[in-house]
């Protein structure tokens, strides 16, 4: 999820700073910190106990086309000619007093079909489970690459937050010593006080936004405690590469979550032809053996039994379950296609817009540092001009405001393009967002 605005930046001005920096912790790189998140994060691990799941319902689904053993065993005390008569169904049995024992085997030997139907819907749904836990790990990738841009991001802020207390705490006090040697006025001294204390503010502000940063860095991560992590620049900022149809092309191929639906709604579809096949006879093979040791007074059965045959189903009437299982699952597949259509229009889009804004932001880069130089430029010729008597300290006192400023937005317009290319990771389903 995308973190608050990065309004903010890397220290970009020169001078000793007044504040001391925060205490130092652990050094952590980008790759450390998404590696440390996929290995420690809950939600991986609970992708991990979705996808054995979905597995053994694969398992579940095949099982009917293996034999199916078990292991009966009966004992009935019953008087001598005893009958079991109205029992709901055609039928008049002697019910014999014994205790009995064995073993009932079946086989199918044909659905036509519907059980390999079953099979394979299971099997869908299982690779939709698989690309649903590839979207995890991606959406925690991309967590945590925001958490720590954003903590890079503040870090910035508050050395830019050091760095403007040190040259306004200068300048207070030359303009103090100019003031008492009657070379400047009380004004002068207000303004440049004025500016040092928002300063001083502006400090404390950055100060705590990359504490919140650094504690959102650990959640990120999955760590339920706070560690002073700190976290490291990248040695270059990546250029753009390829074009837009390469980007598509990746995206309609790697994407999890496109993936996910894709199989969704393969599986919809095996799900329809199955229950089409609902329809079709079925054909058991059945064997029974065993043995019935005890036998009441009176009563003669052999010692062992083996029994077998062959059990045609054909399903005739249903009340309407079939047909209506069948229109349902139609219905359900024809929805899962248009919803995988819409969602590939719509992953289209979204890559479109994002690859434009990743090309937006790196090109920003190089406006925000010209404005970023430019205000360098003024800065040091208005205080040059003021330590002449041509420029007041209002001039000044706006030149450092606008370097200060174009130094935020030029870090800003780095993290928003690191920003913008993790969002475009995120859509292509890769590592890298350059194909």
């Amino acid at each position: 999820m995308m973190r608050a605005a990065f309004a903010l930046g890397l220290g970009m001005l020169a001078g000793t700073a007044v504040a001391a920096p925060p205490e130092q912790g652990t050094a952590l790189t980008l790759a450390a910190a998404q590696e440390i998140a996929l290995r420690n994060h809950p939600l991986i691990r609970g992708a991990a106990s979705d996808v054995e799941a979905a597995e053994q319902a694969v398992l579940i689904a095949r099982a009917p086309l293996y034999p199916q053993i078990s292991l009966n065993a009966v004992q009935t005390v019953a008087s001598n000619g005893s009958r079991i008569a109205a029992i709901g169904g055609l039928t008049d049995p002697t019910v014999i007093e014994r205790g009995s024992a064995g073993v009932a085997a079946s086989q199918l030997l044909s659905d036509f079909g519907k059980t390999e139907s079953e099979e394979a819907a299971s099997r869908s749904e299982a690779e939709a489970t698989i690309s649903q836990g590839r979207l995890t790990a991606a959406q925690i990738v991309l967590n945590v690459s925001q958490a720590y841009y954003a903590a890079l991001d503040t870090a910035g802020l508050a050395e830019v937050a050091r760095e403007t207390l040190s040259q306004r705490q200068v300048l207070l006090d030359q303009v103090s010593a100019l003031a008492r040697a009657k070379l400047k006025s009380s004004l002068d001294v207000s303004i440049a006080g004025g500016d040092r204390d928002e300063a001083r503010q502006f400090l404390i502000d950055a100060t705590s936004q990359h504490e919140n940063a650094l504690a959102s860095l650990s959640e990120a991560l999955g760590d339920p405690d706070f560690r002073p992590y700190v976290p490291q620049p990248p040695a270059a900022i990546p250029q753009v590469t390829g074009n837009l149809q390469q980007y598509l092309d990746v995206a309609l191929t790697a994407n999890p979550a496109l993936r996910a639906s894709t199989a969704q709604s393969e599986a919809a579809r095996q799900r329809a032809q199955a229950a089409h096949k609902a329809f079709y006879p079925e054909i058991d093979a059945l064997a029974y053996a065993g043995g019935t040791p005890e036998t009441g007074a009176g009563t003669k059965l052999d010692s062992t039994y083996v029994v077998g045959g062959l059990v045609l189903r054909v399903p005739l009437y249903s009340g309407g379950a079939l047909s209506a299982d069948a229109r349902r699952a139609d219905a359900q597949a024809a929805a899962a296609g248009y919803q995988l259509e819409e969602q590939r229009n719509r992953l289209r889009r979204d890559v479109h817009a994002a690859f434009d804004d990743v090309r937006a932001a790196y090109d920003n880069i190089a406006v925000t540092r010209s404005i970023l130089d430019n205000a360098e430029r003024a800065l040091r010729l208005t205080r040059a001009s003021y330590q002449i008597g041509a420029s007041s300290i209002v001039d000044l006192s706006e030149a450092q405001l606008r370097r200060t400023q174009a130094a935020i937005a030029n870090t800003d317009a780095t993290y928003r393009y690191l920003l913008q290319r993790a969002a475009l990771d995120f859509l292509l389903g890769v590592s890298t967002s350059s194909p």
